[in-house]
Parts: C-alpha cells; structure tokens; sequence
C-alpha cells in the first residue's frame, strides 16, 4: 500500500510502501484489517501490515485498488503512533 504523496515520486523518483498480507497470518500490533476486498482488488482476507514499511521506486508502483476512508484513517493513525512511539 502506498503511502507517500506525489510529491515524493515526483522528487526523488520514491514511493512509500507498507505491506499488505494474508490475514491467516499470525497478528501483529498496528494490523488493519481490509474490509472492502474487491474494491482493494484483493483475492483473499487480507490486513495492512503498519509496521512493515519499505520505499521502492515510484514507477515499480502500479495500482489494484483502493481500501476505505476509515481504513486508511486507521493505517494514518498506526504509522504516527508508532513514530511517537520511538521519537527519541
């Protein structure tokens, strides 16, 4: 799941990733589950991993979906709680 404004590709040619996974897989704090699968262009139950983020480059990005306001609110709300979190 992408998580950077355009602007960062734009600069830099990078985009912010988070990984999206199986949600058979075993939980981890700050996990948002994805409700809305088709619309996600999912196949199968899958949640936001917030704490795994990557940057890759911005053209390697292509779209399959979206997920919902709520969701995305809730990833927002994990990656900055966990950046407090480790804010030395």
């Amino acid at each position: 799941m992408v998580v950077s404004g355009a602007d960062l590709g734009k600069r830099h040619g990078l985009a912010w990733v988070l990984m999206i996974t199986s949600a058979a897989n075993r939980a981890w704090p700050g996990d948002v589950p994805i409700r809305n699968l088709q619309r996600a262009g999912l196949p199968a139950a899958s949640i936001v991993r917030t704490a795994k983020i990557a940057t890759m480059a911005a053209v390697e990005a292509s779209k399959l979906g979206v997920i919902g306001r709520n969701e995305l609110a809730r990833v927002m709300s994990m990656i900055a709680r966990m950046l407090e979190e480790h804010r030395p």
